[in-house]
């Protein structure tokens, strides 16, 4: 007798980790919405799928209005906070001092010159509504089931 259900639902087999990355608030809506550079003080080797989690912290709103000025539109109001709010492609991981780096800061606004990196980033896939979750400092893994079947819907 054979096991395999051919009506079996793609999100009924188990879906693996992904990458995550905790950026405080009004940044990482931003990054959903068009900023395509994260400034980081430390490299990461991890390219592709980027799920982006809103920390909970909201010291950094003073921000929102340069945000918004450098995007051109309002974000969200209220901000999210503790959620993933979608995924994004890290294409690259560029260091502020070389030719590369300073190529992407005359390219756009979001890279810092008080950075030491660079994540670039594309594909933005917002997920329809932000989902509550943990995060963490730095790249983490994310095993929560109903991330997971959202994010399985835009990779």
């Amino acid at each position: 007798m054979s096991t395999n259900n051919p009506t079996r639902s793609l999100l009924d087999a188990p879906l693996a980790p992904l990458a995550a990355l905790t950026i405080w608030q009004p940044w990482a809506s931003a990054i959903m919405l068009g900023k395509d550079v994260e400034n980081r003080h430390w490299y990461t080797p991890h390219r592709g799928p980027l799920i982006i989690h809103a920390g909970s912290t909201r010291q950094s709103l003073e921000w929102q209005e340069e945000v918004e000025e450098m995007l051109g539109f309002a974000v969200p109001d209220p901000l999210p906070f503790g959620a993933a709010l979608g995924i994004v492609d890290v294409v690259d991981c560029v260091a502020s001092t070389t030719k590369a780096g300073r190529e992407l800061r005359r390219k756009t606004a979001w890279a810092s010159a008080d950075s030491n990196y660079y994540f670039v980033l594309a594909n933005r896939r917002p997920f329809p509504q932000p989902i509550p979750l943990k995060g963490s400092q730095g790249l983490f893994r994310v095993s929560d089931p109903t991330v997971l079947a959202a994010a399985s819907l835009l990779l």
